[in-house]
């Protein structure tokens, strides 16, 4: 049985987040993979991940992926932890090779992004001024809505959870470096949330309004900690748009002072 996140679905599988997810799953952790513990009217105790729940009862599956079904009625206390089922120490049992194997498998599977006329994806170093541009016909694209659209330059129909842009980069120092947005974004359809992530960093905003769709601006979202050298940046809608996430032509990486 299938027990917690397949690694080949995660949208970020750069080495850094790979890393994190198998040697400090605790550090951040989806609430569905948390450890639940389930003590009964009878004193028996039972922990794992939570599978599913009805009204009259719920599931927890172990680690060892044995499920058992507990009944609300018998159910004296309920505590969720802030753990993951995931267990730590893995890499104490592996040896370093076997686990870069597994990254590198990891790292060649999963869906391809899709082709756009205009989109090629690719490697972006930084400018002269030590600023990293990142055009959308740099990034690779996937999802059932998003697009690349030549005649602008930009992405576009972002409107499912299930789409994002991934752009492969490096930085030549580590800081904090600002995140600037060349967008547009109709003042009706303002103030959705977007998430920009780079391993297990990350930098949440609410989009604002650019007027209208045909009216690009550039806005400074906020600071974003990077470690020098090469890395992947994702950008998610974490909420569905009530209509578009955001019409993108560029990200702009701003080095620290």
């Amino acid at each position: 049985k299938e027990v917690g996140a397949d690694l080949a679905a995660l949208k970020d599988r750069s080495t850094e987040a790979l890393l994190t997810a198998v040697l400090d799953p605790n550090r951040a952790v989806e609430s569905k993979f948390l450890v639940y513990t389930v003590v009964t009217k009878d004193g028996l105790q039972h922990s794992g991940m939570l599978k599913g729940e009805t009204g009259g009862s719920l599931t927890l599956i172990g680690n060892d992926g044995k499920e058992i079904t507990v009944v609300r009625a018998d159910i004296e206390e309920l505590v969720a932890s802030k753990r993951s089922l995931m267990p730590e120490g893995l890499e104490k049992d592996i040896p370093a090779q076997d686990l870069a194997n597994v990254f590198a498998f990891v790292q060649s599977t999963g869906t391809p992004w899709k082709r756009f006329q205009g989109n090629s994806p690719q490697f972006v170093a930084a400018n002269a001024d030590g600023t990293v541009t990142l055009p959308a016909a740099a990034a690779e694209i996937y999802g059932p809505n998003l697009v690349f659209e030549e005649k602008y330059g930009n992405l576009g129909f972002w409107s499912s959870t299930e789409d994002y842009a991934k752009w492969t980069f490096e930085v030549p120092r580590s800081g904090h470096w600002t995140v600037e947005f060349d967008f547009a974004c109709d003042n009706a359809t303002a103030g959705s949330l977007i998430k920009f992530s780079t391993g297990n960093r990350m930098l949440t905003a609410r989009v604002p309004g650019s007027g209208t769709w045909d009216n690009y601006q550039t806005w400074q979202a906020g600071t974003i900690d990077l470690h020098r050298g090469r890395g992947q940046l994702i950008i998610t809608a974490p909420e569905n748009p009530p209509f578009a996430l955001i019409d993108l032509r560029a990200i702009r990486l701003i080095p620290p002072k």
